[in-house]
Order: C-alpha cells, then sequence, then structure tokens
C-alpha cells in the first residue's frame, strides 16, 4: 500500500492529534482549568489547564488550536519544567500546519527531542525548509541512536551489513512469541539522502487461526514479509514456518538494496511537509 502526499497530510494530522492526547502527562486539576498564569509564578494549576485544553478541547483541535494554546501556555509560563515537551508539541503542530519556520523555531527550543516521531517530524521540517544537509545528518544520529539502544538490549540481537548505497540491519527478537511478535526486522539505512526503510517477518494469531480453520489444526503459522516505507506498506510474501532464516534474509537484503537505490526522500512542494507515517515501524524495537 503506497500512500499519496494528500492522504500522508491527513493521517498525519490524524496522527498528530492522537500524539499531543498521549505525550501530556495528568498533574492535578484545581480552580478554573482555563485559566494561565494568575499567580506571580506558574503552577501545576497552569501546566493542568494546559493538558485539559489539549485533552477536551473547546473548538475543533486542529494544529491550529493545538498550536495556539500550546504557545499561549509556553509565554505565559516561559520557566516551568514542562516547556521543552511544550515546545515539542507546538513544533510539531506547525509541522501539520505546514510552517516550517515556526516548527523549526520551537524545535530549536526543545532540542533534544526524546521521541522517534518528534524526531521525524523535526527532519521533514528541515527537509521544507530546504535544508537537507542538517536533515539527513540529524537523520543519520537518530539511526545511531536506535541502533546503540538495540545493542544494549538484553532481548535483541542486532547485526549490520554494508551493501551498495548504505548498511542493512537485522533485528532479533529473542523472546517473543513468534505467532503474535516480529521475529526479525531488517532496516535499511542510506549513505546519502533518504528515508529508512524496514521489512518485517511477523505474524498474526487471528490471521493463523483462520488459516488453521481452512488448512486444518496442523497448519504451519503463516509468516507475513512486509515493506515498510516513508509513505506505505507494501506485503511482499507469505511463507510458511518452513521458510529458513537464511532464505528471508537474502529475500530481504535483495530488495533493500533496491530500495536502497531509489529511497523515499518525501520533499513537500510549495512548502508543504511532508513527515514520514508511523517512524516507529521504519526504526521498530522490541515493545516496552
Amino acid at each position: 500500500m503506497t500512500v499519496n502526499a494528500s492522504l500522508i497530510k491527513t493521517l498525519g494530522r490524524w496522527a498528530f492529534a492522537t500524539f499531543t492526547s498521549a505525550v501530556t502527562t495528568f498533574l492535578g486539576l484545581y480552580g478554573d482549568p482555563f485559566a494561565f498564569g494568575q499567580e506571580a509564578d506558574c503552577s501545576l494549576q497552569d501546566v493542568s489547564a494546559w493538558q485539559r485544553l489539549l485533552d477536551y478541547p473547546i473548538e475543533e483541535a486542529t494544529p491550529a488550536y493545538v498550536y495556539r494554546v500550546t504557545t499561549d501556555f509556553i509565554d505565559q509560563c516561559p520557566n516551568r519544567p514542562e516547556i521543552r515537551q511544550a515546545q515539542t508539541i507546538a513544533a510539531m503542530a506547525a509541522v501539520s500546519d505546514d510552517d516550517a519556520d515556526r516548527a523549526l523555531r520551537h524545535f530549536e527550543e526543545a532540542l533534544p527531542l526524546q521521541t522517534l516521531k518528534s524526531q521525524f517530524y523535526y527532519i521533514a521540517a528541515l527537509l521544507a525548509d530546504k535544508n537537507s544537509r542538517e536533515a539527513w545528518d540529524v537523520r543519520d544520529q537518530v539511526v545511531a541512536d536506535w541502533a546503540a539502544k538495540l545493542k544494549r538490549h538484553r532481548s535483541v540481537t542486532l547485526d549490520e551489513t554494508r551493501v551498495r548505497g548504505g548498511t542493512v540491519y537485522r533485528v532479533m527478537y529473542n523472546a517473543l512469541d513468534p505467532e503474535t511478535r516480529n521475529r526479525v526486522d531488517f532496516v535499511a539505512d542510506q549513505n546519502g539522502e533518504g528515508w529508512p526503510a524496514t521489512i518485517t517477518l511477523g505474524s498474526d494469531r487471528q490471521l493463523n487461526a483462520f488459516h488453521r480453520l481452512r488448512a486444518g489444526q496442523d497448519a504451519q503459522p503463516l509468516r507475513h514479509i512486509d515493506l515498510h516505507r516513508c509513505t506505505g506498506r507494501k506485503m511482499l510474501a507469505r511463507a510458511d514456518a518452513s521458510a529458513s532464516l537464511t532464505q528471508v534474509t537474502e529475500t530481504a537484503e535483495t530488495s533493500l538494496m533496491a530500495y536502497l537505490a531509489n529511497p523515499d526522500i518525501a520533499y513537500g512542494k510549495d512548502g508543504e511537509i511532508i513527515p514520514c507515517l508511523w517512524p516507529g515501524r521504519l526504526l521498530p524495537g522490541p515493545p516496552r
């Protein structure tokens, strides 16, 4: 499934709205939830008021609305410890509103960014600002941090192979149910311009239940081999459990080398910002 730019923007705004609800932390509700800065120093009451405006918007929760109520909080409470989080939300709202200048201004105040989604939004804003060299430098650092974190994880084995055009990482999950979790991921990272792409070998318990209804209870579970790109996902193949890891690795590396020859870059037109969909699928890891 490849997604066109218009749908990417629609899905991106939906994902952003979900993000604003998930990223804020409930810190208390006191007094009037819509009054900022009534005291000389901002308190948890002001933080709670801002959060209420995000979680229970008083008008349509457009990116412009999220940006306005968040920058109001930033202006009123510049010394609160939550300001970096607020700067991140304001930056992402500006990205969803195709305003690279405002987005980059807030991102610079929020650095270092703490989530993969915000880091990918930052890269997209840099691309829209025609600062591609810095954008891909940020991508390189994000991928390096992702790989270093996985190397320290007890339930993950990470291998990397240098190929023409970049690097292919193989991520093995050591302690997960193969019927419900990915057993292995392959991640392509470019030497030059381009977003990462990932091939996953996974399975789904519900789909396997339907498969066994048709093929018999002793049927081997099906594994889905999917290519995840910045702009969408495509199923490459289905395989039963008899497919060896060596066969899957060869297929994945061949497919990702073809991707590296023509990677997704996702420059927007006329100032439009095109962030990648679902960055957690492009740089995957074990569940928390």
